[in-house]
Formats: structure tokens, sequence, C-alpha cells
């Protein structure tokens, strides 16, 4: 069990790399043209890291698949450990952001409107769909053991990408990020995917390895073609689109199956950062903000090489998560786990 549980803390590690790393990419567009071969550098290497929110969320599934409610007051105490463990976080830390943006001059309740809708830093929405995970969990373990669950969740959740696309491309809908990316139905084949996997299911290597290979090519296709047709690369880079969750849901079962074949059995820097993601993931909007002051203020050179200002952000922004981590736990585990996550 040991060595599962350092498998899945590497896997939360890289999974809250990704998300970092998502979230630096807008300094390569900001600071690249399309001529450049950075520019198309950087769109691939986004396109690889679209797997981050379903990861975390197969990871949860999996986890989760074996947890049974024997009756209300079972699911009730679940949720109230687990609800208690996500939610005082995050309305911590979404004050701490709040705060600023209303000493920064927004008004004040428009910024605290923000923490009840998952906006207070625009990754939140995360928070927003493993809680309705977490309420729907019993009736999700019961509708993954049906025989063709994985598949009519895919089926859904693609459905979901192609209506939200529709939307957004065809008809200018300017629809939400808490709308599309903070509701259960469009992620829901990676938290089915993690019960399931959790529940026995298995795809081979071989096919997992092929077909993560072959939507990989066809999601940088439809980048391209949407960025060529819509001019708006943002959009384009999405991790929610058909192409890109077909790529998530095959490298996933990769890395998933990999589980059973790769030793991992004693503690390293991944595996704690792994352990301590949730945290990271609460407060790296907050460092990544201060890096960009420094840099725009201070040092606005280093975005003359846009491959060296990304690993700058990318780590300066983990090494002060976890500078974080390692004071306010040596000031009060409790403190560091309970009220920020860590």
């Amino acid at each position: 069990m040991a060595i599962r549980i350092h498998y899945f803390d590497v896997l939360r590690a890289l999974a809250i790399l990704a998300v970092i790393s998502i979230h630096v990419n807008i300094v390569a567009y900001k600071y690249s043209s399309f001529q450049d071969w950075v520019f198309h550098l950087m769109v691939i290497w986004r396109q690889l890291i679209n797997f981050a929110v379903p990861l975390f969320l197969s990871i949860s599934g999996f986890f989760l698949s074996k947890r049974i409610s024997k009756s209300c007051k079972d699911h009730f105490l679940f949720l109230k450990k687990q609800l208690t463990r996500v939610l005082i976080p995050f309305f911590i830390w979404s004050f701490i952001y709040v705060a600023i943006r209303i000493y920064e001059g927004e008004n004040w309740f428009h910024s605290l409107r923000r923490i009840v809708t998952f906006n207070a830093s625009f990754p939140f929405y995360f928070v927003a769909l493993i809680v309705q995970y977490y309420l729907l969990l019993p009736y999700l373990i019961e509708w993954s053991k049906r025989k063709n669950s994985l598949w009519i969740a895919l089926s859904i959740s693609l459905f979901s990408c192609l209506l939200i696309n529709l939307l957004r491309y065809l008809y200018h809908i300017e629809v939400p990020l808490i709308v599309y990316a903070g509701n259960f139905v469009t992620w829901l084949v990676f938290f089915v995917l993690g019960l399931k996997v959790g529940g026995g299911y298995h795809m081979s290597i071989k096919k997992s390895i092929l077909f993560t290979v072959i939507f990989f090519i066809l999601s940088l296709f439809e980048t391209y073609t949407l960025f060529l047709e819509y001019q708006n690369i943002g959009d384009a880079l999405t991790a929610v689109k058909v192409t890109s969750f077909l790529f998530s849901f095959f490298f996933i079962n990769l890395l998933l199956k990999l589980r059973n074949h790769v030793v991992w059995n004693k503690m390293t820097f991944f595996s704690y950062m792994g352990r301590v993601s949730f945290g990271i993931f609460l407060s790296h909007m907050l460092a990544l903000k201060g890096l960009y002051n420094i840099a725009d203020n201070f040092i606005e050179c280093i975005y003359e090489n846009v491959i060296s200002a990304q690993f700058f952000f990318i780590f300066s922004t983990l090494l002060i998560c976890m500078l974080f981590e390692l004071i306010f736990r040596k000031i009060s585990p409790v403190l560091a786990s309970k009220y920020l996550g860590f």
C-alpha cells in the first residue's frame, strides 16, 4: 500500500506542476508571435500539460472508489470530514485573494461575490468541481459499476465540450468559467475513470500509448485550427476541447496502469510535493502575482528569453509555495494542514 501511496503522490506532484505551467504559459504568447519558433514550442508544451485537472479528478475518483455509504448518515459524516478539509482552506485563501483585490481598488461587493462563485482566483473552479463529486459520490460509485458507464461518461463529457465550443465560437456567447469548467458534467469522465480503475477496470499499456499519441497530435491540429480561425490563442489552447479530453483520458489510463509496474517505495521531494499539492494549488496564483510584479518592475529583461522566463516563474512559484508550507508548518502543523491546505 505504501508504494502505491508514494506513486500517487508523485502523480499529484506531476499534476500541480502542470497546473502552474499552464498558468505561466501565457508568458510565451505575450512575448512571442506566431512567426517565432518559441510560440509553436509553447503550443506543443501547453497541449501536453492539459491533463492537469483531469489527473487530479481521476486520482480522487480512484481513492474514493471503494468507499461504501451504508446510510445517509455515513455519507453525511463523509461530507462533513471531506468538505471541511477542502472548504476551510478554500475560504481562507479566497479571503486573502479578495482582500488584495479590494486593496487594489476593486469594488468590495464584487470582490466578495467572487468567493461564493468560486472565483476569488480563477483556478478555484476546481474546488466547486470536487465538492460536487463528493456530494454525488454514492450515486457515481453505483453508476460506475455498470458495464458501459465509462463510455457513457466519456460521451457526456465530449458532448459537453462540443456544446461549450459551439456556444463560444459559433454563436459568440461568453460562457463564464464557473459555468463551463466548474460543473461536474464537463469533467465527468475523469472522475468516473478513477472510480472504474479503482474498481478493477484496466486498459492495455500499448493501447493507452497508441491513443495518447494519436489524440495529442489531433489536439495540436484542433488548437491551430481554432487559433487560425478565431485568432484567440487563449481559447484555442484550452483543455476543454474534444481532442484534449481524449488525449487526457488515454494518458491518465496509462499513468494509472503504470502504478502496477513502477516501484516508488521511498519519500522524495516530488512525493512530498504531491502530499501538499492542495495548498500549492490554493496559494500558487498569489506567489505568481508577486513574481510578475517583481519581474515587470525590476527584471523586465527576463522576458527576452521566453523559455528561461517560464522556467523561472514555474520553479520560483513552486519554491515560494513550499516555503509557505514550511513556515506555516513550523508555526503550527494544524494551521498548515487544516486551515491552509498544506
